[in-house]
């Protein structure tokens, strides 16, 4: 559409009339209504699916050398965990949503080389996306997606292309260092997020599902996706101390005798 040609050609500096029509495409992703006394997150589908292929086509044509400018104007305005999160595990069965939801993700979620001051804003946006992430319920979703996949033989591209976008976000979210006091997008929450990570892995049989997949990618040389487990792993490792989680371990199991 007009609008969709306009946000594909974003300069680094955003014009009023991009920036309007930028901010229409997010409106038009829902929003949490209260229904018989319970809060529901609900989207026209019609308008949803319109606004995120508008979104997916700005960040496609969004380049970090022109300062990413609709990136950093979606992190500004949290798109991701006030809509985007929300609108992903409501909608979780709509594979027509779920799926073009979890490639805009993808794309936001993604480490991009920026300028000094575009680059401590981009870092501190992916601080508040690996946050958003931080949750039991949101883990439960992207497990029961990856399971799904692997256990359909005939998976057809639409099927793979979500395994492979899950296994990219969880990549990118790992990929994104717990900040220190002084660094960008730190709270004292942030600090542990990477062992909440390994926790939910752990809790939700992820880490186990990655030790079947990595003998599915050695079984089919699949270079891309061996990569990304590698990374999810390293980051998994490389930023946890060994002797913290046993600690944590041994605290809970005390806890459930003390119990």
């Amino acid at each position: 559409g007009t609008a969709s040609s306009r946000l594909a050609l974003v300069a680094a500096q955003m014009d009023a009339l991009t920036e309007s029509e930028l901010h229409e495409a997010t409106a038009g992703l829902g929003n949490w209504h209260k229904v018989e006394d319970r809060l529901q997150y609900l989207v026209n589908k019609d308008e949803g699916l319109s606004c995120l292929q508008d979104l997916h086509i700005a960040l496609k044509q969004d380049q970090p050398e022109h300062g990413c400018p609709v990136n950093l104007k979606l992190g500004d305005w949290k798109v991701l965990p006030n809509h985007l999160v929300p609108l992903f595990t409501s909608y979780r069965e709509d594979p027509d949503i779920s799926s073009l939801v979890l490639k805009v993700m993808v794309q936001l979620t993604t480490y991009a080389h920026l300028t000094a001051g575009e680059q401590l804003k981009h870092i501190e946006h992916l601080q508040d996306y690996k946050e958003s992430f931080a949750k039991q319920d949101v883990f439960i979703i992207l497990m029961g997606l990856l399971v799904e996949s692997m256990e359909e033989e005939d998976a057809g591209p639409e099927r793979k292309a979500v395994f492979e976008g899950v296994l990219a976000l969880l990549r990118n979210l790992v990929s994104v260092p717990d900040p220190g006091p002084g660094d960008a997008g730190y709270t004292p929450l942030r600090r542990n997020l990477q062992l909440q990570y390994i926790r939910h892995f752990h809790d939700e049989g992820v880490l186990d599902f990655f030790l079947l997949f990595a003998e599915a990618v050695a079984a089919d040389q699949n270079t891309d996706q061996a990569w990304a487990l590698v990374d999810i792993l390293y980051h998994c490792c490389t930023q946890v101390d060994p002797e913290e989680v046993n600690r944590s371990r041994r605290d809970k199991r005390s806890e459930e005798h003390t119990s």
